[in-house]
């Protein structure tokens, strides 16, 4: 489980101006991309529930390439 607590503008993504959807969707992105990346470990990640009027996601991550 993650949950953020750092100050939005923290992120390198973030862009002043965002809403609070706008923002929810980029850092959605932002940790998508990290996961489906080839940093050592690569995760097959997916939106299993999406609520923006109460500004959550909930994504899974099934790893499926570790690195040594």
């Amino acid at each position: 489980m993650l949950i953020s607590v750092r100050k939005p503008e923290k992120f390198e993504f973030y862009k002043e101006g965002l809403t609070e959807k706008e923002l929810l969707n980029a850092f959605y992105k932002w940790e998508y991309d990290y996961w489906a990346s080839s940093n050592g470990v690569k995760a097959d990640a997916s939106e299993v529930k999406r609520n923006e009027e109460r500004n959550y996601i909930i994504w899974k991550a099934d790893f499926i390439q570790f690195d040594q």
